[in-house]
């Protein structure tokens, strides 16, 4: 209640204090006081201060020790309590849990807690200022140093879902996001806890986050899009943890997945596959950042990307700290060191082959160049190498630019410095992995790589070695490559470049004399090549000067091609022959023709003897042919006689022809110089290399995917964990709001602690839905919610619609005091606006009842969960039925998934409501989502479960508990049934049989646990019935059980239960029930009651034509007799009734002179003048007088004749007084002539005329779509019909089901014949007892019937003990040492409970077989639950304290049937309880006196109080009915009420007061003044007095003594009274007229005639006047008068005094 931060920290320094110094309070704060406390805390934020902070931290700990860890979690820890405190608060709350955390001690702690969690959920709100952030980073860098696995899974859990779960790129953003900051900030955080200078500590948390979170975690953040600061802190962080000293070793040969897509089970969301297992994480890195090079933005952060992959390539311990754009690299790794690694070179090629216009390209290539020269690169560099120089070459899409042209020679430098390093070396093998790259999509780049390749290196090959190469490896490099040269010209793999004559020619200035005739013979095959060469897409003049060239070449270099040593013959015949076969068309081929005529000259002039080789006729012996062709030529020839001669013109075709296809295959001179295995192993290698590649892909498409599509999935999931906690922590705000909003209206409300001593005129009240005896419900319950529905409305708001807006003068009253707030503080929400919870989007699923932990009872486990909806009214709330071992429960608020897991159901999608709803056939968009509720019904007190319809559809299901609760629930087609028998099988009581008149229906009868079993069970209906003919059961009674049986329901306002008009007379001053004129006649349905309407309803029967176009039978009545807005307008005064008719009718009332303001105008509408109007009653009208008065003051305007509506206005004989209506109303109802009658409305609604044939004779026929069976809603297909059909079903009702298909039998008993012999008919014809019933050591407190006709009676300081076998036991107290002991009936002591009371012990009553009510003398009333079971210990628990008196609790009573007790205090206080809730309803006005008694009766709910002398009346909703007093200073002590039929006006009250006498009161309904006006009112009347035996005003009762007890019987005929000496008497009524009276004076006492003085004898008789009761002598009592105020008719023998004062006959 402080309202300043004095007072604040005056009461949290108190109760610190209290909490340090008893430990048993601390264990009550840690149950849920710290809970609370925090969340007062929250409330008062803005009045807290530092101080105030401190005091709070030291309930928790100690000096840097964590002594209480509820509190330091509870209070410091969550943050959302602090947030409307200042801002220097908050940051000194991070100092505290800072120092709390650098305490090793605390760390077991600190991981329970979520520490990081909570923190992390802090920093991610951007309504936290920067200062703040900053000071919970310091603390989260705390706690991750500590590498804890928890800690660092929280940490990258709340990092993951940072991520956005769609491709969006982050630099196009206009401003960077609060979360996009965080997470670079905590990414940064990271990093410099990963490179800090403590090594040990250092290397400890890197291998924690390897193991923790894996190495694809670090991926996550290196994905395309991310912000450039993200990216840079996250490669930064992998190059820390992939350095040598780390996981780069383990990071290359196998990617770690680590635990970061675990849950919180040891279960991982997403399966991992064998592509996965496998998977290196180079390979993927390298996909992963081959998505940057698509950004445009990616050249602003390139070089830091290069930059740190060549620390990682250099094995740098400690990559660069910080990152820029600096193309100098030779300057940033000036100071590398170890070995070269290759994958992340490899990496880096790569993405430079893929952002070829990145500005740090060159400076990369010429990095690489100048390290080639220090350090040997390995082979993967030189595929990635050849990768990025064809790139380079792509033609298609790469402009050749200079800039471009740069690039490639650039790289071009780099290969050929490498090619001829290695070649020079004898690694041939380098000319495969550079010049024979295995992809598949190079195309003609591939061709153009290899030619520009070789060209180029025999160019440079072709200048001599270079320094420090051997001659004897340049000879055989040089001869290698010329060869290989050769071997691509000829398949076709460089072209036609001419120029290659040249470079061969030139070689051979640079070779030994040995090595000459190698180079030479590549240049001879070069020059066959070139003269062979046709080509389809050439002209022949373009292939004639191609061939021109070649023969100058030749002609040119004949003497030094054709030199003294050249002995190549196999050269000069094919030359010779390509010559002469050349075309010489054109002017082209006529210079091509003199060209090889001249060379061919030429040739011969320089050699001679090779013109055997060239003439075409001459004969070639094969002894001057070269060794080397011999052997060739002789294979042509081996099979001519002469072979030792061949013609030349023969012969050159052939071996050309074999020439060119030796040089197609190859030389394998080349496969033999290269090792077999390692040429093998390379190519292998190769193509591992792209099966890997694909292999990535396939991985990634798995599991990732490039483009993170489904990894989204995966951060969801991951989400969905988080969301839970997020959700868990939300509930639990929920749950302590709820706690402490009980507690605070039990402090607040009347009566509290600091709530106001009397109740306010401003209180709203509504129905409450407990029922009653009866199935009534009387109750009405305090309406929290009364002024946020009804708000005042200002004049703007009026005068917008035509239609009168709902509004109350109590609104404007209240709002005009109170303002915007509740006189009750409201509960403030906390986690509800946490940034977390907008950045969770995903579902949370509950599989293991975490978040329904707090709605069940202890040690309870699930068996199986129903979806279903639960109905109230018109709302249907989502809910689900959840069946445990030890009870059921109705939770709303969630629903399953298809997995049977358990879900909050606002996280159900749009789209998914309609499709969960379908089948239950409830509109998705009335479903109530928000609602968070539990309704426990344990598994004893259920007390009958029954099958229902709900749209006239089989899909329904009501459940009755013991607590009057009713709940009715709606399931899909296939869950209905399921449910319903799993419940009753879980209900052990429902198998048991159970008499429904005796044990339900009978109101006098006191329920408990073992007898109410059920309000319709497993009994026969006919024996029901027959009950009801016989008289057993009222017509009342007897209508509820048929509508009940029916399926007509209080939850389902359009099958509420139906009651007939039993009155047609509303005008008479006095109502006749011994009149059939005043009655309806129930044998016609409300259509037929006028024969004028009949006949309309006829003639519409026979013109029917359906409205809604289908084909239909026809009908009288287009509308039915009950429907919800029929049950909303008759009710529309009473809440929650007046916001249902609002509902229906848009959000306004109705137009004013339609509304129900007139029970004749309404019967006269129903009966006869409204031609759609046909409705029929409903239960209220015959017990409820509270729902015809106006008392919420609703404005509902004027009718046009300008009466303002306000209260019902009630018949005339009802005298304007509703509860007199609803008496005379039960009366008519309960009546002779309607129980003669009964049966034939029952007949036209719920038998054999409601359908067919009989229906329509008795004109009773309805629209078919209010009757079920004839259509089915789930099978229409048209959804416009299937909406209109479900509209006209909800709009205008649902038949009940048909009960009876034959005529209803007729009750066979008059009301007059029950009642002749009950006690209050015959209170003036009492017949005293002879003697005592029965003496008892004590005075007598309790009197009950046993179950075996006798009865039972209890002393002083005990209670009997309720039970399904009777009363059996019994509490006793008042012992010195305060105990309370268990004792059964028969003498056995069966438990002592010592010390159970602290206090001195007033009063106790046990209203059921369960429960034990104790008051005393401190003022409070403790609320015991008990068991007696056989065979086991009892046990006596304490259930809750109940405050609200101030003094000692003198008396209670209960009632069992209405859930309600009763208590009085000598603080003049009487209050009212609900049992159920334990807690208060209401206070009685206040009494002039301490409070000596009360009553409650059991079936009206009345309540009787007594303060010494005075005695009130009142209501079950507190309102006074009458009063009075006794004129003496007479204590009334105690009091009863009967109980058999509330509706008659004999009914009395008794009371037994210190004087000794009992008073029968009766309440006497009369006109009466009330200012200047007369009135109807209520009065209490004395309507006889029993004085006999105890009244001490009577001289001849020897022994008086104070009234203790009173008691009716079962049976109400006899009366039992218990006295102070422990005597009870019975009173019954006398056989007949005149017989002994209570009046009568003692025999025993009297010695002589009263008025003669005759002493009397044995001759002498005694005689007593019938009147006065004097005794007489036979002379002087010989007179005989009838006594009318004795209600004597006949003459009776009386005294000459009263004969003369009596009337004559």
């Amino acid at each position: 209640m402080t309202t300043d931060s004095e007072g604040l920290y005056a009461a949290i320094k108190l109760l610190t204090l209290v909490v340090n110094s008893n430990p048993r309070l601390q264990q009550d704060m840690e149950r849920r006081g710290y809970e609370i406390l925090a969340l007062l805390l929250h409330r008062k934020a803005n009045i807290t201060t530092t101080h105030v902070l401190q005091l709070v931290a030291s309930l928790g700990s100690c000096s840097g020790l964590i002594t209480h860890p509820t509190a330091v979690k509870v209070l410091l820890c969550s943050f959302e309590i602090w947030r409307g405190a200042a801002e220097e608060i908050q940051a000194q709350l991070c100092t505290c849990i800072y120092n709390l955390v650098i305490n090793g001690r605390n760390l077991e702690h600190i991981e329970s807690m979520n520490v990081t969690g909570r923190l992390l959920e802090l920093v991610y709100d951007s309504s936290v200022s920067w200062s703040l952030v900053q000071a919970a980073l310091e603390v989260i860098s705390s706690v991750i140093s500590t590498a804890s696995p928890k800690v660092l899974l929280t940490f990258g859990h709340y990092l993951v879902y940072s991520l956005p779960t769609s491709l969006v790129n982050e630099h196009r953003l206009k401003e960077v996001t609060h979360v996009v900051k965080i997470r670079n900030m905590l990414l940064e955080l990271l990093c410099v806890l990963v490179q800090s200078c403590d090594m040990d500590n250092d290397f400890r948390l890197r291998l924690q986050i390897e193991s923790t979170l894996g190495f694809d975690w670090l991926l996550l953040f290196l994905r395309p899009g991310l912000h450039h600061i993200t990216f840079t802190m996250s490669l930064r962080l992998v190059c820390i943890l992939l350095s040598p000293a780390n996981g780069f070793l383990r990071f290359s040969q196998k990617l770690h997945h680590g635990g970061w897509m675990l849950g919180n089970t040891t279960k991982s969301l997403r399966p991992e596959t064998t592509e996965q297992a496998s998977l290196q994480g180079f390979p993927l890195l390298l996909h992963v950042l081959k998505g940057h090079t698509r950004l445009s933005e990616f050249s602003t952060y390139s070089m830091k990307l290069y930059t740190w992959l060549l620390s990682l390539m250099l094995n740098m311990d400690q990559p660069p700290s910080s990152l820029s754009n600096e193309y100098n690299l030779d300057k940033t790794f000036s100071n590398k060191s170890g070995m070269l690694n290759k994958d992340p070179l490899v990496v880096i090629l790569s993405i430079l082959r893929d952002d070829i216009d990145d500005g740090g390209f060159e400076a990369v290539v010429r990095y690489l160049t100048n390290l080639y020269l220090h350090e040997p690169l390995c082979e993967p560099v030189y595929i990635a190498l050849v990768d990025l120089i064809i790139a380079l070459l792509w033609a298609p899409y790469l402009e050749p630019t200079k800039d471009l042209i740069m690039k490639r020679q650039c790289v071009l430098d780099l290969i050929q410095e490498i090619l001829l390093n290695e070649m020079f070396k004898q690694n041939f093998d380098i000319l495969d992995i550079i010049l024979e790259p295995c992809a598949v999509d190079f195309g003609e780049s591939l061709m153009v790589y290899q030619s520009i390749m070789i060209l180029q290196t025999l160019q440079r090959i072709q200048t001599g070695a270079p320094d420090g190469i051997s001659t004897k490896n340049f000879n055989k490099a040089a001869i290698f490559f010329s060869k290989y040269t050769l071997q691509k010209l000829w398949q076709g793999k460089l072209g036609t470049p001419i120029s290659l004559l040249n470079s061969f020619s030139k070689l051979r200035e640079w070779i030994s004399k040995d090595a000459e005739s190698q180079v030479s013979y590549c240049l001879h095959r070069a020059v066959l090549y070139f003269l062979s060469q046709t080509s389809s897409s050439s002209s022949v003049a373009d292939l004639q000067k191609s061939r021109l060239k070649v023969v100058h070449f030749v002609s040119e270099n004949h003497r030094l091609i054709f030199s003294p040593g050249m002995l190549d013959t196999e050269f000069v015949i094919c030359l010779s022959h390509l010559l002469r076969s050349t075309h010489t068309d054109g002017e082209w081929g006529k210079m091509l023709e003199e060209a090889a005529d001249s060379l061919i000259s030429n040739i011969k002039d320089a050699r001679p003897d090779l013109t055997i080789y060239i003439d075409p006729t001459s004969h070639i012996p094969l002894n001057s042919v070269h060794k080397a062709s011999k052997s060739a030529i002789t294979s042509l020839f081996t099979g001519n006689e002469d072979s030792s001669f061949v013609v030349q013109h023969e012969i050159a075709p052939k071996l050309f022809s074999q020439i060119k296809q030796q040089q197609e295959e190859g030389d394998k001179t080349l496969h033999q110089q290269r090792s077999s295995r390692r040429f093998t192993g390379l190519l292998t290698a190769r193509r591992q290399e792209a099966q890997l590649t694909l292999s990535v892909v396939t991985a990634l498409n798995i599991s990732y995917e490039i483009n993170y599509a489904q990894n989204t999935q995966v951060m969801l999931q991951v989400s969905d964990s988080l969301r839970e906690s997020v959700h868990s922590t939300q509930l639990q705000f929920h749950r302590v709001n709820r706690v402490w909003g009980d507690m605070q209206l039990e402090l607040t409300q009347e009566r509290g602690l600091w709530g106001p001593a009397e109740p306010s005129h401003l209180d709203r009240w509504e129905l409450d839905p407990i029922e009653g005896p009866h199935r009534t419900r009387k109750r009405l319950k305090l309406n929290s919610q009364f002024y946020n529905v009804f708000q005042p409305k200002s004049p703007e708001e009026y005068r917008a619609t035509k239609l009168k807006q709902p509004s109350s003068s109590y609104s404007k009253e209240y709002h005009h005091y109170y303002g915007v707030r509740d006189r009750v503080s409201s509960l403030t929400t906390i986690g509800g606006a946490s940034k977390m919870s907008q950045l969770i989007s995903a579902r949370s699923l509950d599989a293991d009842n975490r978040l329904m932990q707090d709605f069940l009872v202890p040690g309870e486990s699930k068996v199986v969960v129903f979806p279903c909806i639960r109905v109230e009214g018109l709302s249907t709330i989502a809910s689900i039925l959840y069946l445990g071992r030890k009870s059921a429960y109705i939770i709303d608020g969630y629903t399953t998934t298809k997995e049977g897991d358990i879900m909050d159901v606002q996280m159900l999608m749009p789209e998914e409501w309609s499709e969960r709803f379908k089948d239950i056939l409830v509109d998705s968009a009335s479903v109530v989502m928000k609602n968070k509720a539990a309704y426990s019904l344990c598994y004893k007190r259920i007390t009958e479960i029954m099958k229902r319809r709900y749209s006239l559809q089989e899909n329904g299901m009501e459940v009755f508990c013991y607590g009057g609760e009713s709940y009715f629930l709606v399931f899909g087609s296939n869950h209905r049934n399921k449910a319903y028998h799993k419940l009753r099988y879980m209900t052990p009581s429902l198998t048991q049989k159970s008499d429904f008149a005796s044990d339900v229906l009978s109101s006098a009868r006191r329920h408990t646990r073992g007898d109410a079993s059920s309000v319709f069970t497993s009994f026969r209906q006919s024996n029901v019935t027959h009950r009801w003919s016989v008289g057993e059961i009222s017509n009342f009674q007897y209508l509820m059980y048929i509508n009940t049986l029916a399926g007509r329901s209080y939850k389902d306002f359009m099958q509420y239960p139906i009651f007939p008009w039993v009155l047609a007379d509303y005008d008479s001053p006095e109502l006749d029930l011994t009149n059939p004129a005043s009655f309806r006649d129930l044998s016609k349905p409300m259509g037929a009651q006028t024969p004028d309407r009949l006949a309309q309803f006829e003639k519409r029967y026979c013109d029917w034509i359906d409205p809604h176009g289908t084909d239909t039978n026809p009908c009288h009545y287009g509308t039915f007799y009950s429907s919800a807005m029929i049950t909303s307008s008759y009710l529309i005064r009473l809440e929650p009734f007046t916001s249902s008719f609002i509902a229906l009718q848009g959000g306004h009332f109705d137009l004013t002179d339609r509304l129900f303001h007139s029970i004749e105008d309404a019967w006269n509408s129903a009966s006869r003048v409204n031609m759609c109007d046909v409705r029929e009653l409903i239960p209220e009208f015959f017990y409820l007088p509270d729902f015809l008065v106006n008392k919420d003051k609703f404005d509902f305007g004027r009718k046009q004749n300008g009466s303002r509506i306000d209260n019902v206005k009630l018949p005339r004989w009802a005298k304007g007084d509703p509860a007199e209506f609803i008496r005379l109303h039960r009366e008519a109802l309960e009546s002779d002539y309607v129980s003669r009658n009964l049966h034939l409305w029952i007949d036209l609604i719920f038998g054999y005329k409601q359908r067919g044939e009989a229906a329509r004779l008795a004109h009773n026929t309805f629209h078919c779509y209010f009757y079920e069976g004839n259509i089915d809603l789930s099978l229409l297909t048209d959804p416009l019909r299937k909406s209109a059909v479900k509209g006209f079903i909800n709009n205008f009702g649902q038949a009940p089901k048909q009960i009876f298909s034959r005529p209803h039998p007729a009750r066979q008993v008059a009301y007059s014949d029950l009642v002749g012999r009950t006690f209050h008919y015959n209170v003036v014809n009492l017949r005293p007892p002879p003697r005592e019933e029965r003496i008892i050591s004590s005075a007598v407190q309790q009197i009950e019937s046993a179950e075996n006709g006798g009865t039972l009676f209890a002393g002083k300081n005990k209670v009997l003990v309720p039970s399904s076998a009777g009363y059996n036991y019994y509490f006793t107290w008042g012992l010195p040492d305060n105990s309370m002991l268990l004792g059964a009936v028969d003498g056995k002591i069966v438990h002592v409970y010592e010390e159970l009371e602290k206090q001195r012990v007033a009063c106790a009553i046990c209203p059921d077989s369960e429960t034990l009510l104790v008051g005393g003398q401190h003022s409070y009333i403790s609320v015991y639950t008990h068991t007696l079971a056989r065979n086991k210990d009892t046990t006596l628990s304490l259930q809750r304290k109940l405050l609200g008196h101030t003094d000692v609790v003198s008396c209670m009573s209960s009632s069992h049937n209405h859930r309600v007790f009763v208590s009085g205090s000598r603080d003049r206080s009487v209050i009212m309880w609900d049992l159920n809730k334990l807690s208060f309803v209401r206070q009685l006005p206040e009494h002039p006196y301490p409070i000596t008694t009360v009553h409650m009766n059991e079936v009206s709910g009345d309540v009787v109080s007594a303060a010494k002398n005075h005695l009130y009346l009142w209501t079950i909703n507190g309102e006074l009915v009458a009063q009075t007093s006794l004129a003496t200073s007479t204590v009334i002590q105690v009091c009863t009420q009967t109980t058999i039929n509330e509706w008659d006006s004999n009914n009395v009250l008794v009371s037994g007061s210190s004087d000794g006498i009992v008073r029968i009161w009766g309440v006497l309904f009369r006109k009466g003044c009330h200012g200047d006006n007369e009135k109807w009112v209520r009065t209490l009347m004395v309507r006889a007095r029993l004085t006999m035996y105890t009244s001490f005003e009577r001289p001849d009762n020897r022994q008086p003594s104070e009234i203790t007890c009173v008691r009716f019987s079962e049976d109400h005929v006899s009366l039992y009274v218990g006295d102070a000496r422990g005597r009870v008497f019975c009173w019954t009524p006398n056989d007949s007229m005149g017989k002994q009276a209570d009046h009568w004076v003692l025999d025993s006492g009297t010695k002589e005639c009263a008025n003669c003085e005759v002493r009397f004898t044995f001759v002498e008789r005694r005689h007593h006047c019938r009147d006065c009761g004097k005794v007489f002598c036979n002379t002087c009592s010989d007179f005989y008068r009838t006594i009318p105020q004795r209600n004597i008719t006949q003459k009776v023998r009386v005294c000459k005094t009263c004969f003369d004062s009596l009337p004559e006959n």
